[in-house]
Order: C-alpha cells, then sequence, then structure tokens
C-alpha cells in the first residue's frame, strides 16, 4: 500500500472558507489587562444600525481603521460636500470587540523587513521587485511612526524606540543571512540602521553567544494606537465626513444588486448582519484571515491560524534579571 502527500494546489483546491470569528475567543493580555483597556470594544453593538451608507469597512483592525482614517483625510482635503450634499458616510462593522481580532493581540513589534530573505525574493522576481516589497514594509514603518509623533500619541500608545537583534543559531543559518545582507546592501535599499553583530559582541551586549544582525525597530500597543486613530478620524466627522462603528455586529453575507441605469442612486451592495442590513456602494474587506467567510475563492490562501504566547511575572526584581530573553525571531 502506498500513500502520496497531497499537493499544495490540491489543498488549496479542497479549502472550505473560514468560519466567523470565535463567538468565545480566549481573553488576551493586550484588549483585558485593564477595564478600560479598549474603551470602544463595545462601541454601536446595541441601538439602531445604519442602514446606509457609502462605504463600509468589515473588520476594525488597523487596516480597517487606517482606511477610515485616511478616508476622513481625504475627504477633507478635496472638501467632498463642495460637489455632494451629504459628507463621505462610512461605517465599520466588526464582528467582536473593537480591534479585538490579530492587531488588538499582538505585543506590537514595529519593524521592517531589512534583508532576510532578500536574496532568494531576488532571484525569484528580480531586484526592482525584491525592492519594491522591502520598500512598502519600510514605508509603513514610517508612516506609523511619523502619525503618531504628528499628534503627539507616543506616550498614549506606548511608543519605545528599542531596535530588534535577530540571531542566528547555526553556521549555515548565519552564511545566509550574511548572503541576504550583502545582497540588499548591493541594492539601493536604506542599510544604515542595520549591521552584522559577531557573537562576541552579541555576548557582551545581549546575552546569547551567537551572531546576528541588528535593525531599526519600534515596540507600540497597537490596540491604544488603533483606538487613537480611530478617534481621530471621528474628530473629523462633519461637514465632509461622518463616521460610525457597529461593534458586535457580524457581516454573515454581501449581495450584490443589479443596477437599472449607471444614474440609479440604488446601493449596489447589501450587506447583511444578525441586526439588519446594510446599503451601500463600496465595500473594503478588512477581515485578515477570516476574508474567505465573505470572499470564498480566497480559502486555502488566507488561512486563519492561533498563535499562542504566555506571558508570567519575574520571581525576582528586574535588577537580578542579568541575560535578555532570545529565540529564533531575535530579542
Amino acid at each position: 500500500m502506498t500513500t502520496s502527500t497531497p499537493s499544495l494546489r490540491g489543498i488549496v483546491k479542497a479549502a472550505r472558507p473560514a468560519g466567523l470569528p470565535s463567538a468565545n475567543p480566549t481573553r488576551s493580555f493586550w484588549t483585558h489587562c485593564s477595564p478600560d483597556a479598549s474603551p470602544l470594544a463595545s462601541q454601536g453593538s446595541e441601538g439602531l444600525l445604519t442602514s446606509d451608507a457609502d462605504i463600509c469597512i468589515i473588520g476594525s483592525g488597523i487596516t480597517g481603521v487606517g482606511v477610515a482614517y485616511h478616508l476622513a483625510q481625504a475627504a477633507h482635503e478635496i472638501a467632498h460636500a463642495s460637489a455632494h450634499d451629504e459628507p463621505l458616510k462610512v461605517v465599520i462593522v466588526e464582528a467582536r470587540d473593537f480591534c479585538s481580532g490579530a492587531t488588538g493581540r499582538n505585543g506590537g513589534q514595529l519593524r521592517a523587513a531589512t534583508y532576510a530573505g532578500y536574496a532568494a525574493r531576488e532571484a525569484a522576481f528580480g531586484r526592482a521587485e525584491a525592492m519594491r516589497a522591502y520598500e512598502v514594509e519600510a514605508y509603513t514603518t514610517r508612516s506609523i511612526v511619523s502619525t503618531i509623533h504628528e499628534f503627539g500619541w507616543a506616550d498614549d500608545v506606548d511608543l519605545v524606540n528599542n531596535g530588534h537583534v535577530r540571531v542566528y543559531f547555526t553556521e549555515e543559518a548565519a552564511c545566509d543571512a550574511k548572503r541576504d545582507l550583502e545582497c540588499a546592501r548591493s541594492s539601493s535599499l536604506d542599510m544604515k540602521a542595520t549591521r552584522w553583530v559577531e557573537k562576541e559582541e552579541m555576548a557582551t551586549e545581549f546575552g546569547p553567544p551567537y551572531p546576528g544582525v541588528y535593525s531599526s525597530a519600534y515596540n507600540i500597543w497597537p490596540l491604544k494606537f488603533v483606538t487613537k486613530l480611530y478617534e481621530r478620524a471621528q474628530e473629523l466627522s462633519g461637514q465632509y465626513f461622518s463616521l460610525t462603528l457597529h461593534t458586535r455586529t457580524p457581516a454573515t453575507a454581501i449581495e450584490k444588486v443589479a443596477l437599472i441605469s449607471a444614474q440609479s442612486v440604488i446601493r449596489p451592495y447589501i450587506i447583511s448582519t444578525p441586526r439588519g442590513t446594510i446599503s451601500c456602494s463600496r465595500v473594503i474587506h478588512a477581515t485578515n484571515g477570516y476574508a474567505s467567510h465573505l470572499l470564498p475563492f480566497l480559502a486555502g490562501h488566507i488561512v486563519p491560524t492561533r498563535g499562542q504566547v504566555m506571558a508570567t511575572q519575574a520571581a525576582v526584581s528586574i535588577d537580578h534579571i542579568k541575560v535578555n530573553a532570545w529565540g529564533d525571531d531575535g530579542l
């Protein structure tokens, strides 16, 4: 009897769409460490449901709220109401609490990939495309940090500029990292804040006796940042823009409505929820691993997975802790 390992194509083809996020999720430190950790947790979960919007955003993580924030800015910059009788109406629907998915459940390590995997990516896609991928990450990191400083949120979101060190435990891994670093430097990527660290310096400065790479990095509290971002977008509501949030309101289906004519005032999409329907002109999916729930063709391509981190309180004071924690993803 022989058995064969199913191909990736076969696995993707047989994959089923994701369901809705768990109705009884685990409690995360970042969302439940205090009674006021998430002040918008249940915002808009009761009362009347918004029934009409220009744009409906599904998901209240950093992607969904980020889109709302940029739409608010754009509406003001182009004076949306000057060409319309009403402001640009945006509604966000969230299946569970506000920002309670992947965004709200992580420790907020904010760093752009600067070199890791660069050689293989350039070989596969060419230098221009490889550089583009890394430049997008660098731009995103800069934009978040710039926004935090622009509005004076550094203390509010616990911004820390502490760098990042990736440690390599084997000679093979270290050689691959050096090759990636050299290839990235041979391009025109900005590598000024990235450097190789020999094992002697690593042991002295950080603890583990292995070589690695230091790169620029920050830490933030993602839930706090997204909360501030939403509040800023809400502050821009008025003549040109309006924003409504409905938490605990999962989008269960999307229906495309046949338009009678190009001038029809009928909204082309209907979003179904347990609380009623929302008619809208545009739909933005910001549902991360659950995207295939409403977009079945993504089943097997985007898959929700569970990551687990355990936090424990130290048994001694910080003065007695002499060695940093480290693992295969760095310090």
